[in-house]
């Protein structure tokens, strides 16, 4: 009866085999499936059913449109719903799951590799297309450099008739020496330049079209501003790739004196023409902003540059004459394969460009150039050669790749072994895994391979014994865990109490441990009345150890004072006694302090502690340099006796204070701690310790102290004047005898407040 309130896995309700599992279990299968699972199968057959019939009816278009997309709208789910199910099922054992790891490891790489390999040959063509016209823009750049440097020391009717003669290109390129421009400036002025042919405008090209002619029935021509000259260039010879009002240009600039020579080839259509001619690529000289836009034929490249800046050679700012036209790139298809088109389109940006009116390098500017080339030209000239591979060679190919083809598959044999091992090993390993979840610890798997699922075994036999021994340490580990918070309360109960009142005396301490068992020591001596000996201390380490030495220092102490021994007496026989123990842990500082408040007096004794201070209408750090105990003297601790004022108060510290580090790893240091006092001189006692421990928690933000911390107040003036109840418009505690310990939540609250 328990059973008919189980809800079985809807996914074994889906069609396998024709029937679903609860058509093959009996009709109370689906009676006790989901109301929803019911559901959406109901709908799902309804939904087919008045799809088949509307279909078979005239006319009903729109009402078959709408129960098929709700037809739709149930298979998409539905198919998701069975794709989950199956792979659940089939991958279920694990070595179903490695035949598709490694069908996907041994077959994925091969589309891939073919990718990578195209895009890398793709990227190898570009750049070795780049790299061939980088040669031959640097024998084109040589030719006005030369042109200049031959010109530029002559008079000036043989400078001029240098430059008419113009540069020496070579043959392929000797029409570039008709566009080649130049100018020759002495004193500022221009001399003379090259002439420059006038071209038809875009706005003049398309009136002529329509007829507008000039006096000589030609179509209006206007003629290109010229060049400013580079009045920049104080002295030298600078050449290279330059950004003119009129479009890129290669140029050869030198100055000597008064006189200036520049030769400039204007990048354009025409110079583009030349460079590509009878090449194995196609280059186009562009200007920086180039846009690429795809029409039917080809591709058309336009610029962001002004139309009445034309290129002097033809090319403008609107279409730049790429198209099947204009003789340029075109991509256009044709009746030849991709492995003779030229479809490798690649941009090559000139490293430099210099402005032409200022000589300034364009940071964000570059002249473009556009190759295309196709595959075959640019394998044919990167691999020149005059033999060819013959019959034999493609034979000995085919052969080593069947023999590879050959190897593969004995791979592929030897992959599949091995998957049908590591099932049959992962399923025995399975079997086991239950035994022991049901409790048979006692269970072991058999194995006899000496490879990695037999080491797993082996393991698995070796942790089904460790489990008890493991148990076993978990309970020893809960059980020293309890006696360390035990230690620790047996700690606290040994040092004593947060605050204290003596005669006109109070004592405010606050201890905070690094560990569970700190190694921080203080201790209070009430003697007669205005009397009282603070002992504080700092024991070397951490953990029980350093606080079980801390507990036999805290009761030789104790018992020295009851002996009547006060002082550097006091401390040498302590020593002589932590010199008797042990080598190890046996390092302990050390500040004695005997406060009499009838003598208004305080003699301080102190062994390597960090020094005290003394507060009242000054701070005073009381420096006595000495060795710990646990060391041998060579003399006797120092000590130092001082008058107490109305408002003396005394510091006591652990080093855990001044040597916390913030994040930075910069100390809290003693003059930031004789700053802190200094200026909180005034407050009560308890005002003081919330606002010293509020810093230390500033400095240190979100780290924990490293070391123990112990902080003590002994106030010298309880009982005198009475504290102001405010300073400086912020209220001051008043001292009170019943103030508990300063605490945590003392800090945050101030903290709070701030």
């Amino acid at each position: 009866m328990a059973n008919q309130h189980e809800s079985p896995d809807p996914l074994s309700e889906l069609p396998i085999g024709g029937r679903t599992a609860s058509a093959r279990a009996g009709g109370s299968r689906w009676a006790r499936l989901p109301l929803w699972v019911r559901v959406w199968w109901i709908t799902g057959a309804v939904l087919t059913t008045l799809l088949a019939l509307f279909s078979a009816l005239p006319g009903a278009g729109c009402l078959q449109f709408l129960i098929g997309l709700l037809f739709v709208s149930w298979l998409l789910p539905t198919l998701l719903w069975v794709v989950y199910w199956l792979w659940t099922h089939l991958t279920y054992r694990v070595g179903v799951r490695l035949l598709i790891s490694y069908l996907l490891v041994a077959l994925l790489p091969f589309p891939l590799l073919l990718t990578l390999a195209g895009f890398g040959a793709y990227l190898l063509i570009g750049q070795y297309t780049s790299s061939s016209l980088d040669q031959l823009v640097e024998v084109i750049e040589e030719r006005p450099e030369e042109l200049v440097e031959d010109a530029e020391p002559l008079p000036r009717p043989a400078a001029l008739e240098t430059l008419r003669e113009g540069p020496r290109f070579p043959d392929d390129l000797q029409e570039l020496r008709g566009q080649t421009a130049w100018m020759l400036v002495e004193r500022g002025r221009v001399v003379e330049r090259s002439p420059e042919p006038p071209r038809v405008r875009a706005t003049d090209a398309a009136e002529g079209a329509d007829g507008a002619e000039g006096d000589g029935g030609e179509p209006v021509r206007a003629s290109p501003e010229p060049l400013p000259a580079p009045s920049w260039l104080e002295s030298g010879l600078e050449s290279g790739p330059f950004v003119t009002p009129r479009g890129p240009v290669l140029a050869a600039i030198s100055r000597r004196g008064e006189r200036t020579v520049a030769v400039w080839l204007p990048l354009g259509a025409a110079a583009s023409e030349v460079v590509s001619r009878d090449r194995w690529f196609e280059a186009r000289f562009l200007r920086e902003a180039a846009q690429i836009e795809d029409q039917d034929r080809g591709f058309v490249f336009r610029t962001d540059v002004d139309s009445d800046e034309d290129d002097e050679n033809g090319s403008g700012s609107g279409d730049l004459g790429l198209d099947e036209q204009g003789g340029g790139l075109s991509t256009a298809l044709s009746g030849e394969g991709l492995w003779e088109k030229r479809w490798v389109f690649f941009i090559r940006l000139s490293p430099e460009v210099r402005d032409w009116r200022s000589g300034e390098v364009l940071e964000q500017q570059s002249n473009i150039t556009l190759l295309t080339t196709s595959p075959r030209e640019a394998l044919s000239h990167l691999f020149r050669s005059p033999y060819q591979i013959g019959t034999a060679i493609w034979g000995m190919v085919l052969g080593i790749g069947s023999f590879f083809l050959l190897i593969y598959l004995a791979v592929a044999l030897l992959a599949a072994w091995l998957i049908f091992q590591i099932a049959w090993s992962t399923s025995r390993l399975t079997r086991g895994a239950r035994q022991v979840e049901a409790g048979e610890l006692g269970h072991r798997i058999p194995s006899r391979r000496r490879d990695q699922l037999g080491d797993l075994a082996r393991s698995f036999n070796r942790m089904t014994e460790s489990v008890q021994h493991m148990l076993e340490e978990v309970a020893e580990k809960e059980r020293l865990k309890s006696e360390l918070g035990l230690a620790r309360e047996i700690q606290q109960s040994l040092l004593p109490a947060r605050s204290m009142t003596h005669g006109g005396l109070r004592v405010l301490a606050h201890f905070e441990p690094a560990a569970e068992v700190g190694g921080d020591y203080f201790d209070l001596f009430p003697l007669e009345e205005g009397r009282l000996i603070v002992a504080a201390g700092d024991v070397a380490g951490h953990g029980l150890p350093t606080g079980l030495l801390m507990a036999m220092v805290k009761s030789a102490v104790a018992t020295l004072v009851r002996e009547g021994h006060r002082g550097a007496d006091l401390l040498q026989r302590l020593n002589r006694f932590m010199l008797e123990q042990p080598r190890g842990h046996r390092m302990v500082t050390l500040a004695l302090a005997e406060i009499d408040l009838g003598r208004r007096s305080v003699e301080i004794t102190n062994a390597a502690h960090p020094p005290l201070f003394l507060t009242g209408e000054n701070v005073e750090e009381i420096l006595l340099p000495a060795l710990p105990v646990g060391f041998a003297w060579r003399r006797e601790p120092p000590s130092r006796r001082l008058d107490l004022g109305a408002d003396s108060r005394l510091v006591f510290y652990s080093d855990g204070l001044v040597e916390a580090v913030d994040a930075e790893g910069e100390q809290f240091g003693f003059e930031r701690l004789q700053q802190f006092l200094r200026d909180h001189r005034e407050v009560v006692s308890e005002e003081l310790m919330a606002l010293l421990l509020a810093e230390l928690h500033r400095h240190v933000g979100e780290r924990t102290l490293d070391d123990d911390l112990t902080v003590l107040v002994v106030d010298c003036g309880v009982g005198g004047a009475e504290e102001p109840a405010e300073r400086d418009g912020v209220p001051v505690l008043p001292p009170r005898e019943d103030a508990g310990p300063v605490t945590s939540e003392t800090v945050r609250a101030l903290r709070d407040e701030e």
